[in-house]
């Protein structure tokens, strides 16, 4: 999948200068090991960009809705996300070319005036991501030994018992709270 661009108007290259962009694009999918997002619609953007006489802040929200896999029972899930964006792009100047540092703190434009859309919602939505993605609070997971999804059936394996004589924290299941 191609990466898209926004293309930005002359005009906002003005000091002080300030635009809304709204719109969708299409997002490939998205892995974090060992997660994968898929997007099957495509992602929302709202962007509000200020040049702040140097560089262009870009805030604003992504809305998606990721697919991906439940931690504990592997049944599908959908998450309905609103991320934040915050991103600064340096403006090069004419006669002074970006020096190491700039490049690493800044986002870079493409071609000179591009923001790269696709960089820009994936980052945003990985900051976004669940730690570890459950169907729910209570899902009980898959059984050790025989594999089924413990939150549609059961199962007559026998839970077994741990050596309790290797365990240095075995002493700690008979202490009583009040």
């Amino acid at each position: 999948m191609e990466h898209q661009y926004l293309s930005l108007p002359e005009s906002l290259f003005e000091t002080s200068a300030v635009g809304d962009f709204r719109g969708e694009i299409p997002l490939p999918d998205i892995t974090m090991t060992p997660d994968v997002y898929h997007f099957a619609r495509p992602v929302r953007y709202d962007l509000f960009i200020t040049n702040t006489g140097g560089a262009l802040l870009v805030t604003g929200t992504v809305s998606a809705a990721a697919e991906t896999s439940c931690a504990r029972c592997l049944d599908p899930v959908t998450l309905d996300m609103d991320a934040e964006v915050e991103a600064y792009y340096l403006i090069p100047g004419k006669d002074e070319p970006i020096t190491e540092d700039e490049e690493i703190e800044y986002d870079q434009l493409v071609e000179g005036k591009k923001i790269d859309l696709t960089e820009l919602c994936q980052a945003s939505l990985a900051l976004a991501f669940p730690y570890i993605t459950l169907c729910s609070d209570d899902c009980k997971g898959l059984c050790p030994q025989c594999g089924k999804n413990l939150n549609h059936e059961t199962c007559d394996c026998a839970v077994e018992e741990a050596d309790d004589s290797t365990n240095p924290f075995a002493v700690l299941k008979d202490l009583k709270f009040d």
